[in-house]
């Protein structure tokens, strides 16, 4: 049971099968008002596709590469958060919300690291992305990072993400 109508559900359930003396009808009662494995979202009877727009994420193997700067002690909670993982767990509770499909995207938080650090961060960051969109190309997009502090490289990257994500190279082919 996740919420109270659900409790309702369930316990309207039971009292009826109290009442009529019958447990076998608050059992079926039960059985047909179990959820699904996926949550669906529906107004006007019409199922609607639910997108999760600002769905941030992590990739914790950026700790190999801010290892030793400041960044690391100011990141090391973050960078361990399950919750942002990019796990079957994140799968699971966007199914328990109804969420059908997450933009990824990852808080900016390299922007003090030098060049050559930000250029690995971001590219290992946007290569993990679009390794969980090609995975789950129905239920994931990504948006690109890029080393601002840095435009030249910045522009780089975004150029390389544009023309090499598999994501992004899905949607072109789909409209």
């Amino acid at each position: 049971m996740t919420n109270r109508r659900e409790f309702v559900r369930y316990a309207a359930g039971a009292a009826l099968g109290l009442l009529a003396g019958d447990r076998a009808v608050a059992r079926a009662f039960t059985a047909v008002q179990t959820p699904a494995a996926r949550r669906e979202i529906v107004i006007g009877g019409r199922r609607i596709r639910t997108v999760d727009i600002h769905a941030h994420c992590v990739v914790p193997e950026v700790t190999d590469i801010i290892r030793g700067t400041p960044l690391a002690a100011t990141m090391k909670d973050a960078l361990g958060s399950r919750a942002r993982a990019l796990n079957p767990e994140r799968l699971r509770a966007m199914d328990q919300q109804g969420i059908d499909i997450q933009a990824l995207s990852i808080n900016a938080f390299w922007y003090a690291l030098p060049r050559e650090q930000a250029r690995d961060l971001v590219t290992l960051q946007n290569e993990r992305m679009a390794q969980w969109c090609t995975a789950h190309p129905d239920r994931f997009v990504a948006l690109a990072s890029v080393a601002l502090q840095h435009p030249d490289l910045a522009a780089q990257q975004l150029d390389e993400a544009v023309r090499n994500s598999t994501c992004a190279g899905r949607h072109r082919r789909e409209r």
